[in-house]
């Protein structure tokens, strides 16, 4: 049995053994607990090419913004705005990959495949910019700066395992398509939801984008076509 139908099944069992359907949120933070604790005979959790949906959401400007304020009011603003930031994104079925400064990147299809993993993935990114106008309203009545973010999805083909030595590692995605994901969320704007090519392709029967923009990223020769989402029309979740 493969080690995500493994982790799976488990998930499946302690549900049932606690006589209850566990939450998306429960069911990605236990899967993280047991990515951490299963381990194949050769001391590691075996490789696995995924099919997933990756979604990277960055604040804008912030790095200038900090320089502002005091270093316990920064953590105090990233905390709030991560901990908003998780609660859509186990809502929504996603697993959170890493946090990387103000960078959050999120995985669909890691844990548990489904068919809706990228409209989930949209899904969660149009709700993730819609909350950040009630994080700002709470920043403005504490006196701390409004937010902006941009993200970036992109679908395609990844390998899943452990990363590092014997020192720290962690349980991550790597590979081209992730890079890809990491290059169009850079060129977001405030508000911004970006799309490859590949994922429009495979979500054009519901959602409605602007005209793609063409641009060079780093690790491809030919221009990349970017899609700025603007509507959907399955908020179903």
């Amino acid at each position: 049995m493969k080690q995500a139908e493994e982790i799976e099944r488990i998930i499946d069992t302690v549900g049932k053994t606690l006589q209850t359907q566990l939450s998306p949120t429960d069911r990605s933070r236990l899967h993280q607990a047991l990515i951490k604790s299963l381990d194949n005979p050769e001391g590691g959790i075996r490789p696995e090419t995924k099919q997933v949906t990756i979604l990277l959401s960055d604040l804008r400007g912030f790095t200038a913004l900090s320089e502002h304020y005091q270093p316990d009011i920064i953590i105090e603003i990233l905390n709030f705005y991560f901990s908003r930031m998780c609660e859509i994104i186990f809502r929504f079925g996603g697993t959170i990959d890493k946090f990387m400064g103000d960078s959050i990147m999120a995985l669909f299809g890691l844990s548990e495949q489904r068919d809706d993993d990228l409209e989930r993935a949209i899904a969660c990114a149009v709700e993730m910019q819609r909350s950040m106008q009630s994080i700002n309203s709470e920043n403005i009545q504490h006196g701390h700066p409004r937010l902006f973010m941009g993200i970036g999805i992109n679908t395609g083909q990844v390998v899943a395992g452990n990363l590092g030595s014997e020192l720290h590692h962690e349980y991550t995605v790597i590979g081209d398509e992730v890079n890809l994901a990491s290059r169009i969320e850079a060129y977001s704007l405030r508000g911004q939801i970006l799309l490859s090519e590949h994922s429009r392709e495979l979500a054009k029967e519901y959602i409605e984008c602007e005209k793609p923009n063409q641009v060079l990223v780093k690790g491809k020769q030919t221009p990349v076509k970017l899609y700025e989402l603007i509507s959907t029309n399955r908020p179903r979740f």
